[in-house]
Formats: structure tokens, sequence, C-alpha cells
């Protein structure tokens, strides 16, 4: 190995994702998370907005993959 591919294989950085979670399913995910963070909170308003915006994101999602079901 030359010293110019050692350089560069030592300046190269791989970035890897940790898990494979597409956009939708981290959103969904979110949503889900501040559901139950609002529900335990006492947050009843931002429990039942998140709940209902979780409802629909996950209706569409089921909507869109409805022949894979």
């Amino acid at each position: 190995m030359s010293a110019t591919s050692l350089a560069l294989a030592a300046t190269t950085t791989i970035v890897r994702k940790p898990f494979n979670v597409k956009p939708a399913n981290a959103f969904m995910l979110g949503l889900l998370g501040l559901t139950f963070v609002a529900g335990f909170t006492g947050s009843k308003g931002v429990h039942v907005a998140a709940g209902l915006a979780l409802t629909g994101a996950v209706g569409y999602h089921v909507w869109k993959r409805r022949k894979a079901l």
C-alpha cells in the first residue's frame, strides 16, 4: 500500500445508521412516545392531539400498504 492510500484510508469515515428506520416509521414512533409522555404527565390536550395524529399516521400507513396485509 502506498502512503497516499494509507492516508486516505485513515481519513475516510464510514457513516452507518444505527438502525434502518424509515422516516414515516420514526414519525409514528415519535408520536407514540409523545402520546405516552403526555398521558403520564397529565397533559390531556397534548395527549389527545398526539393520539389523533398517531391514529391518522397509522391509518395512512395501513391504507398505503393494504395489499401487503
